[in-house]
Parts: structure tokens; C-alpha cells; sequence
């Protein structure tokens, strides 16, 4: 059982999913962000969790005009920079409002496709395009709820190792694992597996 979600919403931009949050049931504190219009800190929610090197989700929201006039004037670029250096940083989302048939910039659509491959590729940002604010506020909401799952476990029985990579990857000390570079996931469900794997890794430290 999932508690109940909440968000930081920065003060410029509190107001564009204001109802939709309040339908979903979505809790938010209003206060200005130094990067992202809503922030989720999975350190707010009463579970354990580990071998993560962050703990927000960062979603920036545009509209398809203005998602056009950022990357004409290098806005989103540098948006990308902050989102990509930001410290504590899980994942971030750039989620658009529309989709690119709808936009009334004169932008060609391969500059548009061009720098959603940089974002995705060079600063390892989603980018996702939805038909409207309903949608936008139910799949922040979701990837919150699956992040909420697949970072944390609940007792000794629901034990999850994250952001190990195959092999290579098994280093000394695993909790230094970046996750936005390593996303394998591992379910230990028998304790004898976890323990097992927790004495590998201190006989490695010896």
C-alpha cells in the first residue's frame, strides 16, 4: 500500500495542475524550485529503501509552442543542464502538452525530433508527449507510484537490490551505483539470497 503522494510544485507554475492533482489525490507544497516545475523526494514517503545514489524525480511541463520556443532560443538546453546536474537526481521527465502536428512555430519537425534525441541520449531526460493536463497529472502520479515500487521494500521479505549492472557493475561498494547509468533490477525474495550476496560483497571489502 502506497502512501499517500506528495509533490513539490514550484510557485511559477503551481496553478497549470492544480485541479488535475486535486481529482488524483496528489498532495502538493507550493515553493519555488531551483530546477523542475513539480518534484517528487522519495525521502518524504515512510519506507525503507537503499542502493540508490538519489531521491528525486524531477518533471518539467510544456506546453508544444513553448516546448518549439525553448529549444529556439537554447532555453531547454540550458534546462536540460540543471536538470542533468542537479544532485539527488533519480530521473528526470520533460512532458509535453500536445504533439508536434499541433505546434504553431514555424520550426522544422527534424530540429524537434533532433533535440529530443540530445535529451534523451546526451542528458538522459524523458521526454514525453500527452493530449492534455489529465493525462500529464495521472502519469507524474504513476511514474511516482512505480518509482515508490521499485525503489524501496517494506520488510525482510521484499528486499530489492537497485541500479546494479550486469557483472561489471558488481563493484566494492555498491551503494555508489549511479542509477540513471545502471538500471538493471534486481528482486531478492528469498532472505538466504540477500544475505548471501551482502556477504560477497563484504568479503570483497577485506
Amino acid at each position: 500500500m502506497i502512501n499517500k503522494i506528495k509533490i513539490f510544485a514550484d510557485d511559477r507554475e503551481f496553478g497549470a495542475l492544480h485541479e488535475e492533482f486535486e481529482e488524483l489525490g496528489v498532495e502538493y507544497e507550493v515553493k519555488r524550485l531551483e530546477v523542475g516545475d513539480f518534484v517528487f523526494d522519495i525521502k518524504d514517503i515512510d519506507y525503507k529503501y537503499r542502493f540508490i545514489t538519489g531521491d528525486k524525480l524531477i518533471f518539467e511541463r510544456k506546453t508544444i509552442d513553448d516546448f518549439c520556443s525553448s529549444i529556439m532560443d537554447e532555453r531547454l538546453e540550458e534546462q536540460a543542464c540543471r536538470m542533468y546536474n542537479g544532485d539527488g537526481v533519480i530521473d528526470s521527465f520533460i512532458i509535453v502538452e500536445g504533439h508536434i502536428e499541433d505546434r504553431t512555430s514555424s520550426i522544422n519537425e527534424h530540429c524537434i525530433l533532433g533535440m529530443v534525441g540530445s535529451l534523451l541520449m546526451r542528458y538522459g531526460i524523458n521526454v514525453v508527449f500527452l493530449d492534455n493536463k489529465r493525462q500529464m497529472a495521472f502519469l507524474i502520479k504513476n511514474i511516482i507510484e512505480k518509482c515508490i515500487k521499485k525503489y524501496t521494500y517494506n520488510g525482510e521479505d521484499d528486499f530489492e537490490l537497485v541500479g546494479i549492472a550486469e557483472n561489471d557493475a558488481m563493484q566494492d561498494n555498491v551503494v555508489g551505483v549511479d542509477v540513471r547509468q545502471h538500471r538493471a533490477l534486481y528482486h531478492i525474495e528469498n532472505n538466504i539470497v540477500a544475505d548471501n550476496f551482502i556477504q560477497d560483497n563484504e568479503r570483497r571489502e577485506q
